[in-house]
């Protein structure tokens, strides 16, 4: 006959099974804790979440891979992934995981949505784990997605970008090469000449006629002066440097009135010297010479209208004509256009500094273009010269 136990040993009973009641009660709630957690990160995350039996169906995805496809989450439960989105090589890739139980990742895969063709190429990160039993047999799949379509192109335009500037570079280093030999080496060939010639005729002439053969050379000789002005002028005007960008811009207006005589330029500028940060100083200026030098080219005006100002938000330049104005998205898509060459300058130099760009023009009705930098900014100081 078993003996009966204590009050004691009955005592002690409960308080063990009172005591593995609590752990266990613990651990139930540390584990509702923890799915819903996981149930909040797995439906508030950006990330495509698509969870899938070994056969490729869905079980359940979240509503970031819903919203994705457009559709809503309850759909995809019991389809196939492959009958959604027939593809070989990334069919081939799913079958491997679950034979060989690794996970597998690529990064920036391209892809297509069949059903929504005007979003084009889109490219994806996207790592598939495999999903086991206890004894290592895979039973599903987890499909993490993120869309890096947008990095992609950036990086891409940012290529491009390069490109163009490292054309303009050398069309640059080939423009001042040319005026070089077609001016200052010029000059510099008369006067070589014409000392030459006054040191062979010097014995046989009077003093005044010494005197007269070489100060003939002497307008040569400032020609090239005012031609090496020129091309410094062009590459960096020291003014810039020495006054600042309110100053310059005011010289280039008086410079720009001299030679275009026809064209009547209405100036406003409100904004401090101190308010312009100093790398947009030479972009500032870049601009506004490429602006106003296509106004004279290309837009037979009469009237430009010139506006440099600070906001609570943004530094802005502003140049509009009454020219006869011209089609921008035609103008971009000129080859080897000196128009299409200079918007693109101008738009790569003010995006390429933290700043917007933008361009307003049509038959008959003139052009403005606007070039603005958000006040907070972060402006990176650039070594070479826009």
């Amino acid at each position: 006959m078993q003996k009966k136990p204590t009050y004691e040993e009955l005592e002690k009973r409960v308080r063990k099974l009172e005591k593995e009641g609590a752990e266990r009660r613990s651990i139930e709630e540390a584990l509702r804790n923890t799915n819903e957690l996981l149930e909040k990160i797995f439906s508030t995350t950006h990330m495509l979440i698509a969870y899938m039996d070994k056969d490729f169906n869905f079980i359940r995805v979240n509503h970031a891979y819903a919203v994705a496809d457009g559709r809503d989450p309850g759909f995809f439960a019991g389809k196939n992934h492959f009958e959604l989105y027939p593809d070989e090589d990334n069919q081939s890739i799913y079958s491997r995981v679950v034979e060989q139980g690794e996970p597998y990742s690529a990064y920036a895969k391209p892809f297509e949505y069949a059903e929504h063709p005007e979003r084009g190429l889109t490219y994806w990160d996207w790592t598939l784990y495999p999903v086991k039993k206890a004894s290592g047999e895979v039973k599903g799949l987890v499909l993490g997605l993120v869309n890096v379509t947008r990095r992609i192109k950036a990086e891409e335009a940012l290529r491009q970008s390069r490109k163009h500037f490292m054309t303009a570079q050398e069309n640059e280093k080939k423009r001042v090469a040319q005026e070089l030999h077609d001016s200052i080496g010029q000059s510099l060939t008369a006067i070589k000449f014409g000392l030459e010639n006054s040191l062979d005729e010097r014995a046989g002439r009077t003093a005044e006629a010494r005197v007269e053969s070489s100060r003939a050379v002497i307008p040569v000789v400032q020609q090239a002066i005012e031609e090496v002005r020129r091309i410094h002028t062009d590459l960096r005007p020291s003014i810039l440097d020495d006054l600042g960008i309110l100053t310059t811009i005011n010289w280039f207006c008086r410079e720009f009135r001299m030679i275009y005589s026809n064209i009547r330029i209405e100036k406003e500028v409100a904004v401090q010297e101190n308010e312009v940060p100093e790398p947009l100083k030479m972009v500032i200026f870049r601009v506004l010479q490429e602006a106003m030098n296509n106004i004279a080219k290309h837009s037979d005006a009469d009237f430009a209208r010139l506006s440099f100002r600070k906001t609570d938000s943004a530094i802005a330049l502003t140049v509009e004509d009454n020219g006869r104005g011209f089609d921008p998205e035609k103008a971009l898509s000129l080859k080897n256009s000196e128009k299409r060459f200079g918007i693109t300058s101008m738009k790569e130099r003010t995006e390429l500094t933290g700043g917007s760009f933008a361009i307003k023009s049509g038959s008959g009705t003139g052009t403005a273009i606007s070039a603005s930098w958000p006040q907070d900014s972060s402006i990176q100081e650039q070594k070479n010269s826009y």
